[in-house]
């Protein structure tokens, strides 16, 4: 686990998006373009009751998502050690983004 100080999460949310891609029959439901400020808040409002859980994604519009941010403590947040269907490079790229270093 990576455990980090500060995550903006809709941002967050919003790279993990932007670097996913379908997967499977998600092409079914795959949508070119970002994802809004809006969609990306309602998954932090989804979690917001959670004591440990703050975010899990899976398929997102048809892109294969797959990550997981677990609430620390006091106040931090737990990051997987890698990003399920990326690769090292995207996961890498990913945290770089978002200033946490490995």
């Amino acid at each position: 686990m990576k455990n980090v100080k500060e995550l903006d999460l809709v941002k967050f949310i919003q790279d993990v998006y932007a670097m996913s891609a379908p997967r499977g029959l998600g092409f079914l439901h795959f949508q070119p373009g970002d994802l809004s400020v809006r969609t990306a808040e309602e998954f932090v409002e989804l979690r917001a009751d959670d004591e440990r859980i703050v975010l899990s994604l899976d398929y997102i519009q048809g892109r294969a998502c797959k990550m997981t941010v677990w609430r620390g403590a006091g106040g931090t947040y737990d990051l997987p050690d890698s990003w399920y269907d990326h690769t090292d490079a995207q996961y890498t790229e990913l945290l770089r983004q978002h200033n946490i270093t490995q």
